[in-house]
């Protein structure tokens, strides 16, 4: 079987990766140990003057005043921060200094959370963004375990993040109820194209949820790579691309659900005018977009879908799965559960390499020698909680999906982790793989006394 990640991907992320330790290594060049500042206050005071905040003292360093100190010294430095709703309370947008409105962050640093995003809040109040890292800023930001929420800038891109010249990791966030009239409502990474190809990570249970922008509700990305692990992007709504917008941003999105989104005209859960956006063992389901294309739509983008399942997206236009706008597109389909219409550009090609299941019909211009076509019913379960980070679809004890994939171009894993292999040593098409444990209905109709169910399959 192959692994989870191809060789592109590999290659991707072993250039990242050598991006980042380079960055980190330059950055560690002009200074001693990392700094460990331990918040200790939730409230939101005016930033004093530097030696008074953060000291031995207790009670005497804030959220605000541990990055505005981290800010003052080069290198990689380490914010904790307790369980709690930190507000910000410091009205004054349009300033960079830290001093009022948004976190501005200007030197590299971790900030992370003693418990997690569940119980860890930083609330803008709706007075600014959230975070702002400001251009310059050339290294690594990672937060960790916390929730950032109700971000409102006056006509700005990144209600939640915005993100102009640093390698951003999420680990584990939730970034959730950001609004703005500009691009990006959770997440913007911007770079100026000359600019260092920087990444931005999303992982580990991260959820990008309730955001709303323009452009990229959940997720803007121009000029910067994107990497989606084990996270979930939904219910965020945009004009254009409802759940992410990528622009010039090479993406790869694993083992990953966007599901709920909502785009006034197009690109409901995902738009990209990229050179190449990989989906792997993932999952876009109950998109919607007002005119055309609710799933996924590409324009000039080499398009890779590997074990994804794409099911339930609706749109009066065409391509409710997929749309490929323009001859210059490539749509790359392997091991891929299409439920709904594709919409592809006559001039654009389409390589299958078998294992598909279309439903129904052909538009996805499929091999009906390798693939299924016009399949009436793939008997898939809505999205639910079958185990893993994130909610998957499950294909019923009955789909066509089950033992049909093409057995060569079989993943290691599925989208939850677990094994792709059945009875027969088959591998099942789309992003879960069903297993001899799994529920036998998934359809939410049980009721009554189950408990002399038996959950084995006929």
């Amino acid at each position: 079987m192959k692994s989870p990640h191809t060789g592109r991907e590999q290659r991707s992320r072993q250039a990242a990766t050598t991006v980042l330790v380079l960055v980190a290594l330059c950055g560690f060049e002009a200074t001693a140990e990392a700094d460990d500042f331990v918040v200790d206050r939730i409230d939101d005071p005016v930033v004093p003057i530097i030696g008074s905040t953060c000291t031995l003292s207790s009670n005497d360093c804030s959220l605000r005043g541990a990055i505005w100190l981290a800010n003052t010294r080069p290198g990689l430095d380490n914010i904790i921060i307790p369980v709690g709703t930190y507000t910000l309370t410091q009205a004054g947008q349009d300033e960079d200094a830290g001093w009022t409105g948004d976190l501005d962050i200007t030197e590299q640093v971790n900030i992370s959370s003693t418990g997690d995003a569940s119980n860890t809040f930083i609330d803008a109040d709706n007075k600014d963004r959230v975070f702002h890292i400001l251009s310059g800023t050339v290294g690594v930001v990672t937060i960790s375990g916390v929730t950032i929420r109700n971000g409102r800038p006056t006509g700005q891109d990144g209600a939640g993040i915005a993100n102009f010249s640093s390698n951003l990791t999420l680990d584990g966030c939730t970034v959730s109820g950001n609004t703005t009239s500009g691009d990006g409502g959770g997440v913007y990474s911007h770079h100026p194209p000359l600019g260092p190809y920087t990444q931005t990570w999303i992982k580990n249970g991260s959820v990008i949820t309730d955001n709303h922008a323009a452009k990229g509700g959940g997720v803007y990305a121009e000029y910067a790579a994107l990497f989606v692990d084990d996270s979930t992007i939904s219910g965020n709504t945009a004009s254009y691309a409802g759940g992410v917008r990528l622009y010039s941003s090479d993406t790869t999105i694993t083992r990953s659900t966007i599901s709920g989104n909502a785009a006034n005209v197009s690109g409901g859960g995902l738009s990209c005018t990229s050179d190449t956006v990989e989906l792997i063992n993932s999952t876009v389901f109950g998109n919607t977009a007002d005119i055309r294309a609710a799933g996924i739509s590409v324009s000039g983008t080499h398009l890779i879908l590997d074990s994804v399942t794409i099911s339930g997206n609706t749109t009066p236009g065409a391509g409710s799965a997929v749309q490929v706008l323009n001859d210059l597109g490539h749509l790359e389909v392997t091991n891929t559960i299409l439920h709904g219409s594709c919409d592809i550009a006559s001039g654009a090609t389409v390589t299958s390499n078998g294992g598909n299941l279309e439903s129904d019909g052909n538009s996805c211009r499929l091999d009906g020698m390798i693939d299924q076509l016009n399949v009436n019913d793939p008997r898939l379960s809505y999205l639910g909680d079958f185990g893993g980070y994130t909610q998957t679809v499950m294909p019923f004890a009955d789909s066509p999906a089950l033992g049909a994939a093409e057995q060569s171009e079989c993943l290691d894993e599925d989208q939850r982790g677990e094994e792709r292999v059945n009875l027969l040593g088959m591998c099942d098409v789309g992003s879960v793989e069903r297993l001899d444990d799994d529920p036998l209905f998934v359809d939410g109709f049980e009721f009554g006394d189950i408990s002399r169910w038996t959950s084995s399959t006929p």
